[in-house]
């Protein structure tokens, strides 16, 4: 199992209730230490790696690292997001790119490597926020950033062709 931000949150309880289902889980986060206390307390094996999921080169390294150890790819989970609540006339660029690259293209980029790579039965999953549909205030980008995924109505589409469950 492939799975975005197994550092802390919400994101770490689904990877340790995965590790501790069995599952190999391949842990990505750009938190060190979150990731290592993760590994820690994991009840099987657990592979980790800092990767900054907003950056391709980061994200090329992990599945070159997962094609040479031979593992497949059963689940890809993204569970992780950045949010940043401000007047949105109040954003700099720089946040509201972050924002972006986090949220959307962190999610996209290596959910675009891993599908290749799913046999017959893997699945995707995409978990966003009730943002996606009831943004709070201060939170535009935000919002926008989760209720952007309807790529993954798209990308539901094409995936049939590698029958992966969504």
């Amino acid at each position: 199992m492939l799975f975005r931000s197994a550092a802390s949150g919400m994101g770490r309880d689904i990877a340790l209730r995965q590790s501790r289902d069995g599952f190999l889980v391949y842990g990505l986060d750009i938190d060190e230490i979150g990731l290592n206390e993760t590994k820690k307390i994991a009840s099987s094996d657990m592979r980790i790696m800092n990767c900054d999921v907003s950056n391709p080169q980061d994200v090329a390294k992990v599945f070159k690292d997962i094609d040479s150890s031979g593992m497949d790819i059963k689940n890809y989970v993204a569970a992780a997001g950045i949010g940043l609540y401000c007047k949105f006339e109040q954003m700099t660029y720089e946040q509201m790119i972050k924002l972006i690259n986090v949220n959307l293209v962190g999610v996209l980029e290596p959910a675009r490597h891993a599908l290749p790579r799913m046999k017959s039965g893997a699945s995707m999953v995409f978990i966003a926020s009730v943002q996606a549909t009831h943004s709070l205030y201060e939170a535009t980008v935000y919002a926008a950033t989760k209720g952007a995924r309807s790529e993954e109505h798209t990308s539901e589409l094409q995936s049939r062709q590698y029958l992966v469950c969504r």
